[in-house]
Protein backbone atom coordinates (compact mmCIF):
# COMPACT_ATOMS: atom_id res chain seq x y z
CA UNK A 1 0.00 0.00 0.00
CA UNK A 2 2.75 2.37 0.84
CA UNK A 3 4.74 1.74 -2.30
CA UNK A 4 1.40 1.76 -5.06
CA UNK A 5 0.64 5.44 -3.26
CA UNK A 6 -2.88 4.07 -1.63
CA UNK A 7 -1.09 4.36 1.80
CA UNK A 8 0.73 8.22 1.68
CA UNK A 9 2.99 9.54 4.71
CA UNK A 10 2.93 12.63 5.93
CA UNK A 11 5.89 14.82 6.62
CA UNK A 12 6.54 15.69 9.87
CA UNK A 13 7.59 18.83 8.84
CA UNK A 14 4.29 19.82 7.25
CA UNK A 15 2.49 18.58 10.58
CA UNK A 16 4.71 20.94 12.76
CA UNK A 17 3.18 24.33 9.79
CA UNK A 18 0.20 22.96 10.64
CA UNK A 19 0.06 23.89 13.66
CA UNK A 20 2.45 26.88 13.26
CA UNK A 21 -0.36 28.23 10.98
CA UNK A 22 -3.07 27.01 13.28
CA UNK A 23 -4.27 25.35 10.54
CA UNK A 24 -5.99 22.15 11.18
CA UNK A 25 -4.47 18.86 9.19
CA UNK A 26 -6.46 18.16 6.32
CA UNK A 27 -8.37 15.47 5.16
CA UNK A 28 -6.53 13.19 2.20
CA UNK A 29 -8.23 14.89 -0.93
CA UNK A 30 -7.07 18.19 0.84
CA UNK A 31 -3.65 17.69 1.21
CA UNK A 32 -0.84 19.39 -0.89
CA UNK A 33 1.12 17.26 -2.68
CA UNK A 34 4.24 19.15 -0.93
CA UNK A 35 2.52 17.55 2.21
CA UNK A 36 3.47 13.90 1.35
CA UNK A 37 6.60 11.79 1.10
CA UNK A 38 6.64 10.48 -2.43
CA UNK A 39 5.55 6.90 -2.41
CA UNK A 40 9.18 5.50 -3.55
CA UNK A 41 11.24 8.00 -1.15
CA UNK A 42 8.73 7.06 1.42
CA UNK A 43 9.64 3.12 0.79
CA UNK A 44 13.33 3.65 0.89
CA UNK A 45 13.48 6.29 3.78
CA UNK A 46 11.91 3.22 5.56
CA UNK A 47 14.09 0.79 4.26
CA UNK A 48 16.75 2.86 5.32
CA UNK A 49 16.08 4.12 8.73
CA UNK A 50 12.89 1.86 10.07
CA UNK A 51 11.63 3.20 13.04
CA UNK A 52 13.12 6.32 13.18
CA UNK A 53 11.18 7.29 9.80
CA UNK A 54 8.04 5.76 9.94
CA UNK A 55 5.72 7.04 13.02
CA UNK A 56 2.02 5.82 13.15
CA UNK A 57 -0.41 8.20 14.94
CA UNK A 58 -2.71 6.63 17.55
CA UNK A 59 -5.66 8.66 18.76
CA UNK A 60 -9.33 9.26 19.08
CA UNK A 61 -11.21 11.16 16.63
CA UNK A 62 -12.95 14.51 17.88
CA UNK A 63 -15.36 14.94 15.28
CA UNK A 64 -17.19 12.25 12.40
CA UNK A 65 -15.78 13.78 9.92
CA UNK A 66 -13.49 16.52 10.28
CA UNK A 67 -11.60 14.49 13.15
CA UNK A 68 -9.68 17.38 14.84
CA UNK A 69 -11.28 20.49 14.25
CA UNK A 70 -9.91 22.20 16.96
CA UNK A 71 -6.50 20.89 16.60
CA UNK A 72 -6.48 19.53 20.17
CA UNK A 73 -4.50 16.25 19.03
CA UNK A 74 -1.93 18.75 16.08
CA UNK A 75 -0.82 21.11 18.79
CA UNK A 76 0.48 18.13 20.80
CA UNK A 77 2.00 15.62 17.98
CA UNK A 78 3.04 18.86 16.53
CA UNK A 79 5.07 19.58 20.25
CA UNK A 80 6.17 15.56 20.11
CA UNK A 81 7.37 16.09 16.79
CA UNK A 82 9.58 19.00 18.00
CA UNK A 83 10.75 17.08 20.72
CA UNK A 84 11.04 13.85 18.46
CA UNK A 85 13.34 15.81 15.99
CA UNK A 86 15.39 16.96 18.75
CA UNK A 87 16.61 13.58 19.56
CA UNK A 88 17.09 12.38 16.03
CA UNK A 89 20.74 12.27 16.26
CA UNK A 90 20.81 10.07 19.25
CA UNK A 91 18.10 7.70 18.41
CA UNK A 92 20.06 7.33 15.03
CA UNK A 93 22.96 5.70 16.91
CA UNK A 94 20.77 3.77 18.86
CA UNK A 95 18.68 2.05 16.31
CA UNK A 96 21.68 1.62 14.27
CA UNK A 97 23.83 -0.06 16.89
CA UNK A 98 20.79 -2.40 17.50
CA UNK A 99 21.11 -3.11 13.55
CA UNK A 100 17.25 -1.23 12.86
CA UNK A 101 18.91 1.19 10.56
CA UNK A 102 20.78 0.54 7.54
CA UNK A 103 24.40 1.00 8.15
CA UNK A 104 25.13 2.73 4.91
CA UNK A 105 22.64 5.10 6.15
CA UNK A 106 24.93 8.74 6.01
CA UNK A 107 22.98 10.09 9.24
CA UNK A 108 19.64 10.85 10.90
CA UNK A 109 16.87 11.46 8.42
CA UNK A 110 16.19 15.37 7.96
CA UNK A 111 12.35 14.28 8.41
CA UNK A 112 10.08 11.78 9.03
CA UNK A 113 7.48 10.39 7.52
CA UNK A 114 3.44 10.13 9.42
CA UNK A 115 0.91 7.68 9.12
CA UNK A 116 -1.77 10.06 10.53
CA UNK A 117 -5.31 8.45 9.20
CA UNK A 118 -7.16 11.28 8.20
CA UNK A 119 -4.37 12.87 5.96
CA UNK A 120 -2.94 9.18 4.69
CA UNK A 121 -6.35 7.44 3.66
CA UNK A 122 -9.02 8.98 1.81
CA UNK A 123 -12.14 9.97 3.59
CA UNK A 124 -15.61 11.13 3.28
CA UNK A 125 -17.27 14.36 4.49
CA UNK A 126 -21.14 14.00 4.19
CA UNK A 127 -21.51 17.21 5.20
CA UNK A 128 -19.70 18.87 2.37
CA UNK A 129 -20.42 16.54 -0.34
CA UNK A 130 -16.97 13.93 -0.20
CA UNK A 131 -17.47 11.08 -1.37
CA UNK A 132 -14.77 8.30 -2.15
CA UNK A 133 -14.44 7.85 -5.70
CA UNK A 134 -14.03 4.24 -6.99
CA UNK A 135 -10.26 4.29 -7.00
CA UNK A 136 -9.98 6.33 -3.39
CA UNK A 137 -12.07 3.41 -2.16
CA UNK A 138 -9.99 0.70 -3.39
CA UNK A 139 -7.19 2.58 -1.75
CA UNK A 140 -8.66 3.27 1.33
CA UNK A 141 -9.39 -0.63 1.59
CA UNK A 142 -6.14 -1.34 0.87
CA UNK A 143 -4.77 1.28 3.24
CA UNK A 144 -7.10 -0.65 5.77
CA UNK A 145 -5.56 -3.87 4.97
CA UNK A 146 -2.27 -2.93 6.44
CA UNK A 147 -3.00 -1.25 9.54
CA UNK A 148 -1.96 -4.01 11.66
CA UNK A 149 1.02 -3.71 9.86
CA UNK A 150 1.51 -0.28 10.08
CA UNK A 151 0.93 -0.13 13.98
CA UNK A 152 2.40 -3.68 15.08
CA UNK A 153 5.59 -3.77 12.73
CA UNK A 154 9.27 -3.54 14.69
CA UNK A 155 9.81 -0.93 12.02
CA UNK A 156 7.47 1.60 13.12
CA UNK A 157 7.14 4.25 16.39
CA UNK A 158 3.38 4.17 17.17
CA UNK A 159 2.49 7.55 18.61
CA UNK A 160 -0.71 7.16 21.59
CA UNK A 161 -2.28 10.53 22.37
CA UNK A 162 -4.73 8.48 25.13
CA UNK A 163 -5.89 12.03 26.33
CA UNK A 164 -8.68 13.60 25.02
CA UNK A 165 -10.48 17.42 25.60
CA UNK A 166 -12.53 17.14 28.60
CA UNK A 167 -15.88 17.97 26.78
CA UNK A 168 -15.09 14.71 25.11
CA UNK A 169 -17.11 11.80 26.33
CA UNK A 170 -15.92 9.19 24.14
CA UNK A 171 -12.71 8.85 25.34
CA UNK A 172 -9.55 7.18 23.72
CA UNK A 173 -9.86 3.98 25.65
CA UNK A 174 -13.52 3.41 24.99
CA UNK A 175 -13.02 3.24 21.90
CA UNK A 176 -12.34 0.48 19.08
CA UNK A 177 -10.08 1.44 16.16
CA UNK A 178 -7.21 2.72 19.24
CA UNK A 179 -7.43 -0.64 21.33
CA UNK A 180 -6.36 -2.02 17.90
CA UNK A 181 -3.68 0.01 17.38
Amino acid sequence: ALASGSLRLVRGTFVQDCWKQRKPWPMRQDMPESGFWPAEEACTMWQMYGPIFFLALSYAWLHPTLNDPEMWHLERLAYILKEYRSSLLSMFTWFRQKGAVDPRAPGPPEDIGMFIDFCSLPQQDTDRGIVRSQEEHEQFVSGLGVADIIYGHASTTVIRITSAPTSEQRKYHLRGWPIFE
